[in-house]
């Protein structure tokens, strides 16, 4: 009997009352979840270690401005935040490309972005705009 009483209401509780679910059920949720909730707090803590412009890009000439970096590993991508006085540490290394990649290394995202490459001609005629658009997507490349 208790089984069918929650799971099917048309012989559960309607039966004993026909407005159970909007007079006693919504307010009994609502009550539950305004109890139940997290504490809410103005105060927010600004995560940027001493850089204003921590991660505002990936580009491979700012890895020492915003230094963060994208490391991939086994197929999972992570995140690399640099401690202040080693944020030149991936300048230094030269740009090198691993036919093959031992397993459990993390490989170095080198991303070279072209900005605003196709907006800088934009009253120029539809071919240099082409050919503009064209560069960009080479230049905007992601290799490992």
């Amino acid at each position: 009997m208790l089984d069918t009483f929650y799971t099917e209401p048309d012989i559960g509780y309607l039966e004993f009352y026909a407005n159970a679910y909007e007079e006693i059920v919504q307010p009994y949720n609502k009550v539950r979840n305004y109890l139940t909730r997290k504490p809410y707090s103005e105060e927010k803590w600004k995560l940027n270690f001493d850089n204003p412009t921590l991660a505002d890009g990936w580009d491979k000439n700012k890895v020492a401005s915003y230094s963060t970096v994208i490391l991939r590993r086994n197929h999972e991508f992570f995140l690399g935040i640099m401690k202040k006085g080693y944020n030149k540490l991936f300048t230094k290394a030269k740009d090198t490309q691993e036919a093959e990649v031992e397993p459990n290394h993390y490989e170095l995202l080198n991303y070279k972005f072209c900005e605003g490459c196709s907006n800088k001609h934009t009253k120029d005629n539809n071919s240099i705009k082409r050919g503009c658009e064209s560069l960009s997507k080479t230049l905007m490349m992601i290799m490992f």
